[in-house]
């Protein structure tokens, strides 16, 4: 998806987990894309659940006051965001005009959470190695795209992303006063993108995601709430993806 869907989806899942206080921190969402430059490392290298802690971590210490020793400001990720400091606080503005928010170490995990989104969404654009190092295999929309094929050129050079975005946050699914943790929703996205990969990838793979990003959630009941929450919203996406596209007609009904 355009950075615009990623921005927007961040904020609305900042509304469902009663986190709006902290808006700014729909960012993170684009936190992947300091992966763009080189362009052989796009989607290769900050693209994995795997990498949301510390990715996340710097990045919003580097937009919201944060420290860094000399031996950061020498890595890889903190260099890409120095270059790409312009483009992210451009969309830093769209999200918050007036920014006052100070980052602090309790709103990490919320910030993960925007971080994760982006590899979630972003199983509708292209195959993505969302858990790299530890699996290889490929989540995405596998279904969507046999229906649509072709299908970039057409939803990202005219105004069909506009009018799928448009449908998509406006749509009701939001409106039902729905409320997950930001932990709930992290691990429910885990596994909706685990379940993406037509079973290459066993959903364990989630249970060691969140452990590495030392994040803990024992309610089951919560996240299966959460999953079924995903599987509608999924649901609506793969209908408008249809429609925008012009291939409502081809849906197929259970």
């Amino acid at each position: 998806m355009d950075s615009v869907t990623h921005v927007e989806l961040a904020i609305k899942l900042l509304s469902l987990s009663k986190e709006e206080s902290t808006n700014p921190l729909a960012i993170a969402s684009l936190f992947p894309q300091i992966d763009r430059k080189p362009p052989t490392l796009h989607r290769l290298y900050a693209h994995s659940a795997f990498k949301a802690r510390n990715i996340t971590d710097l990045g919003l210490r580097f937009f919201f006051n944060g420290n860094f020793s000399e031996i950061e400001k020498t890595s890889f990720d903190y260099q890409r965001f120095l270059e790409d400091k312009p483009r992210f606080e451009g969309y830093l503005e769209k999200i918050t005009p007036q920014n006052s928010y100070q980052y602090c170490n309790s709103d990490l995990e919320v910030g993960i959470m925007e971080f994760v989104s982006h590899l979630y969404l972003d199983t509708y654009n292209q195959p993505t190695q969302a858990f790299m190092p530890f699996s290889i295999q490929c989540c995405g929309q596998w279904k969507l795209w046999e229906k649509i094929g072709d299908f970039r050129l057409q939803l990202y050079t005219t105004n069909a992303i506009d009018e799928l975005r448009g449908e998509l946050f406006a749509n009701k699914l939001w409106k039902d006063n729905k409320s997950f943790t930001s932990a709930v929703i992290i691990e429910a996205m885990l596994i909706q993108t685990c379940k993406s990969s037509q079973g290459a990838i066993a959903l364990t793979m989630v249970d060691k995601a969140m452990q590495h990003l030392a994040i803990s959630n024992d309610d089951r009941k919560e996240v299966s709430r959460a999953c079924d929450f995903f599987t509608e919203f999924e649901a609506l996406l793969f209908k408008l993806h249809l429609k925008v596209l012009g291939n409502e007609s081809s849906i197929k009904t259970a």
